[in-house]
């Protein structure tokens, strides 16, 4: 079954996953914090403004999720899109 994700999503997980491999001592803490919140932006988006603001507060850490990978990562394309890639083969 396919998952279907947005591009906010794909950067995101890539800019977590880019800081966890070059600056791991950095991450621990971050996502430490961010999962003691317990953010549950999934109850939160099944309202149609609030999935509006989170969409739109979001944007300035995605952009610059974007910016550090595209300054510092030789193929930021391929990190992006290695985050949810399925190999076609596997489901034969």
């Amino acid at each position: 079954m396919p998952i279907v994700v947005t591009r906010q999503l794909l950067i995101s997980n890539a800019f977590e996953e880019w800081i966890l491999v070059r600056f791991p001592a950095m991450h621990k803490p971050i996502r430490k914090m961010y999962d003691a919140l317990n953010i549950s932006v999934n109850r939160w988006c099944r309202n149609t403004r609030m999935a509006t603001c989170i969409y739109f507060l979001w944007k300035p850490f995605e952009w610059s999720g974007l910016l550090m990978i595209y300054l510092f990562e030789p193929s930021p394309e391929d990190l992006i899109n290695k985050q949810y890639f399925v190999n076609k083969r596997m489901y034969k």
